[in-house]
């Protein structure tokens, strides 16, 4: 009887193991399933929607309970709540996560580094690549992505998913990788967005006369200021930037220069040098100085925190806007067009600083823009991780960009499209169709070979990205420059870039050229002191050190 009892057991096991063998496979990125054989690859599929975390099937969603990661981004304009969309909604349907996000009062360093000197910060952090950020890393704050993708089952996140490339660019210099990229590529597509921006009526008002240098943009801002411009009851100020010390670098580009993140490569010392070391910084510096002085600028941009400066822009303040055309296109442009539909902003190709030079504005990274991490007080770190292996799968990346399957979006040839008029109906209406639908609301972590926009962009935002992106360079080789924060180069720029926009304010705001000079080489100086030549050293070596591969 015994021996009857283990020889069902035996054929019993068989057969499921047949069954189970026919039934398996793996997903790829298209949201086919690799059968064991030929023959099976040809008649089995498996839909996107039942791929989940890791890019397990259906049942393992079962087997997810629900968890709560608290997380942050680390800038006080962020307001979204999770769970408040239907993408989210499906995320944590698909991966059982969900997240308690919130955002800081104030500046978001200032915060990061009162959180890492008393170790209260939250599980997960969206945060820039800055000396805040190697800080944690050198503070052993953070996990490593590449070994938690090792220890935790996720192969296809670091190489697949995302570029090798993109690691090998972020990793740090201990040979690891603390960050999950946002908004990167493989070619720097659909990346930069900085230009020279006119308000067309205005523009328009005033015969729409050619700016092809810095003194025809000085002579425009001056023609505006004449014309005593008002818009639903309010003076028009003619000119407006973000008041940052990183946008001045972008403007001495003007000059020929290609300045990324306060530094630029100079090709005849092969070194990276501090932009304030720049000539043509000093000139960017004084032609803001004339406007402030001659009042074609108000200096409340200096005061603006988060989004302030968009609602000026929207209320109708100002004439000319030096900044990123895709916060314009929606945040400011659709409330201006509901006042008044002939009134919005338009790039227009920049001026050169100088005779003879291409003048450049913005830089393209393949790297993108800031990292997500997850640090050391986190409760489940294979559950974060494989929640990140998730959301930067086709799948992920399809219901963070194009919203519910079905609904606004469909499989074509292996890749999501927007279904007839939706990305009309998102652009008229960016935030109330954004929330309602999940169309690109949720943007933790975005690979920019799925950015609808790629197939959408048309019109006047086409004609914008087509000038952003002309005379944009490629900035990868300054982008992916990292500083150990407990070195002597890290602490030297902690110590110069924490007060570096109030310094250059009080450069700008000084009451003579010469004062402004004066005080230009006083900061020079300080900074000088500070240790700047440490970073530069640093620098230049993992500069010159990554032209070998």
């Amino acid at each position: 009887m015994l021996k009857m009892r283990r020889f069902i057991a035996a054929v019993m096991l068989l057969i499921m193991t047949i069954v189970v063998a026919s039934g398996c496979g793996s997903t790829n990125k298209d949201g086919e399933k690799d059968s064991v054989s030929s023959e099976q690859s040809a008649v089995t599929e498996t839909k996107p929607e039942e791929t989940t975390q890791g890019g397990a099937e259906d049942e393992k969603k079962e087997e997810l309970e629900p968890i709560t990661f608290k997380a942050m981004w680390m800038y006080d304009w962020f307001n979204i709540k999770w769970g408040e969309d239907p993408a989210s909604r499906k995320m944590t349907e698909l991966t059982g996560v969900s997240f308690d996000l919130s955002a800081p009062t104030g500046d978001g360093n200032e915060k990061a580094n009162l959180m890492l000197i008393s170790k209260d910060y939250p599980e997960i952090m969206w945060m820039d690549r800055n000396a805040v950020w190697h800080n944690y890393v050198s503070a052993g704050a953070l996990y490593a992505i590449d070994v938690l993708t090792e220890q935790y089952d996720c192969p296809k996140l670091l190489g697949e998913y995302i570029p090798e490339s993109t690691v090998r660019n972020l990793k740090h210099p201990d040979g690891h990788l603390y960050g999950i990229p946002n908004w990167f590529s493989d070619k720097g597509q659909q990346s930069v967005g900085g230009t020279l921006n006119v308000r067309i009526d205005i523009y328009k008002a005033l015969g729409s006369p050619e700016i092809k240098t810095i003194d025809d943009l000085y002579n425009y801002l001056v023609k505006v200021k004449e014309g005593n411009f008002e818009f639903n009851g309010q003076k028009v100020y003619p000119f407006s930037y973000t008041g940052k010390a990183d946008i001045v670098g972008m403007l001495a580009n003007l000059w020929g220069n290609q300045i990324r993140e306060y530094k630029y490569f100079d090709e005849k010392e092969q070194k990276v040098k501090f932009y304030l070391r720049n000539p043509d910084v000093l000139e960017a510096v004084k032609f803001l100085n004339r406007l402030y002085r001659e009042k074609l600028f108000d200096t409340d941009i200096f005061t603006y925190k988060g989004e302030e400066q968009l609602q000026a822009l929207a209320k109708g303040k100002y004439a000319v806007d030096f900044g990123w055309i895709w916060n314009l296109w929606d945040q400011v442009n659709n409330p201006l067009k509901a006042i008044d539909p002939n009134v919005y902003f338009k790039a227009i190709e920049p001026p050169a600083g100088k005779p003879g030079v291409t003048p450049y504005v913005d830089s393209y990274s393949t790297i993108g823009w800031n990292v997500a991490v997850i640090t050391k007080n986190c409760k489940n770190p294979e559950r974060a991780i494989k929640f990140f292996d998730f959301y930067l799968s086709p799948l992920g990346q399809a219901i963070s960009f194009y919203g519910i399957e079905g609904e606004t979006w469909e499989w074509v040839d292996g890749m999501p499209k927007l279904k007839e008029g939706v990305f009309d109906q998102l652009t008229a209406d960016w935030d109330g169709y954004s929330k309602r639908t999940g169309v690109w609301y949720i943007t933790f972590n975005q690979n920019q070979k799925y950015n609808p926009e790629i197939q959408e962009e048309k019109g006047q935002r086409k004609i914008d990205r087509t000038i952003a992106e002309k005379y944009a360079f490629d900035g990868t080789a300054l982008s992916i420059l990292n500083l150990d924060g407990s070195s002597d180069a890290g602490k030297a720029w902690t110590n110069v870039s924490l007060s570096l926009d109030e310094e250059m304010m009080k450069v700008i705001l000084s009451k003579t050229e010469q004062e402004c000079v004066d005080a230009y080489n006083r900061l020079l100086k300080k900074c000088e002191d500070l240790g700047i030549a440490k970073t530069e050293e640093e620098w230049t070596r993992q500069y010159l050190e990554r032209l070998k591969y």
